[in-house]
């Protein structure tokens, strides 16, 4: 079986971008013949297509048409690159979309339907949260849904939202990438935890067009509020992600009163996260939003409980009061006690901690992922192209 594997995966500006979905590719190697398409933006000088490898698995960078703030525009001036993308995927049996965004899932239907071609869309949430609770009644992406032959949704919760929308999608279901708990193994919280400090933990950055949605800015007025409960019981904060490190932050450091308790750490190297929710208690993750957070799952598998707004597939991988803690809510003062609370039981939260990896090991372990998708891929591949 060879499959392509479309996505946006890599740029200079986000070496990061897409370590999880290159990670499932990889571990899909063992199963299909693995090809990727780097998806970029189209800029003078830039060459249309360039071949390299990423992490070992060949690759095309391709670049497209996009213009800034104007999706279906970005979209029509894609659509012409369809006769030039078509000999790209001409050997392969099937295209293995990554996010059904404008220019992955919606633009690739149309060209497996040119090229004759089986397609399998894998939701990552944000395009069902965001991207087509916005545009699937739009006129220009009509019928884009009849050409793909299977879903692998990376939660429940954006499964359904999915299926609500396009109920006649066939072969739909929830795949969880799970962690590589092996990265994990090693670590005993038990014999590590200094007991006499309480580390939180927050990694959603504070990119400028989600500052808030990750609700960074909230956990800031929480902990400036409140200084002198957490020195009384001599907690820490570590904010981290994009931006984290940025002027505004650090110009809040210095007017706190024990700026010393909380570290700006910017963007954490994926190699680093297991050492980074190591050294933490409690990870925050006060999202408006979500689909199935990578860093909820690798912060469970490092033994580490989650406060978490109940949205998305947040409740899939925290259950509540046992790996975790779920609000319904962004409230500053919801999210004050539950704060507070951990810091006033903390030994119980560290339990949830010791759950949380258990709960890991039993549903999301990602030597799974790969023998899941193989097994769509077959399935799409037994639907006719009409």
């Amino acid at each position: 079986m060879r499959v392509v594997g479309v996505g946006t995966f890599w740029s200079p500006s986000k070496p990061y971008a897409g370590n999880f979905a290159v990670a499932g590719f990889k571990k899909l190697q063992n199963y299909a013949d693995i090809k990727l398409i780097n998806l970029r933006a189209m800029k003078p000088g830039r060459k249309f297509i360039e071949e390299t490898e990423i992490h070992g698995i060949p690759t095309i960078h391709l670049s497209i048409p996009q213009v800034p703030g104007n999706q279906l525009i970005s979209y029509a001036l894609s659509k012409a690159s369809i006769r030039f993308i078509k000999p790209l995927i001409a050997d392969f049996d099937l295209i293995h979309t990554v996010g059904c965004f404008i220019q992955t899932g919606i633009l690739f239907s149309q060209i497996c339907k040119s090229a004759g071609k089986h397609h399998l869309v894998q939701l990552v949430g944000s395009d069902v949260n965001i991207f087509l609770k916005k545009y699937h009644a739009n006129k220009a992406l009509n019928g884009w849904e009849r050409n793909v032959h299977a879903v692998a949704s990376v939660s429940k919760d954006t499964l359904e939202k999915f299926r609500e929308l396009y109920p006649n999608v066939p072969n739909m279901r929830t795949v969880y990438r799970g962690v590589d708990l092996n990265r994990f193994n090693k670590i005993d919280k038990d014999q590590r935890i200094d007991f006499n400090k309480i580390e939180f933990l927050f990694l959603g950055g504070f990119l400028s067009v989600i500052r808030n949605d990750k609700g960074g800015e909230l956990i800031k007025s929480i902990w400036k509020a409140n200084e002198d409960f957490f020195v009384e019981h001599n907690a820490f904060l570590t904010l981290a992600g994009i931006e984290s490190d940025d002027a505004a932050n650090k110009q809040w450091l210095i007017t706190l009163k024990h700026p010393e308790r909380v570290r700006l750490l910017g963007i954490v190297d994926p190699d680093d996260i297991p050492k980074t929710t190591g050294s933490a208690d409690v990870l925050l993750v006060p999202s408006l939003m979500e689909g199935l957070p990578n860093v909820v799952m690798e912060a469970a598998a490092g033994g580490l409980p989650t406060i978490a707004t109940n949205v998305g597939g947040i409740p899939e991988i925290v259950i509540n009061n046992e790996t975790g803690i779920l609000l319904d809510n962004r409230e500053q003062i919801t999210w004050q006690q539950a704060m507070q609370d951990c810091c006033i039981n903390i030994d119980r939260y560290r339990n949830m901690g010791k759950a949380a990896r258990i709960h890991m090991e039993s549903h999301f372990n990602a030597e799974n992922y790969p023998l899941e998708i193989y097994d769509l891929y077959k399935q799409a591949l037994s639907v006719p192209i009409k």
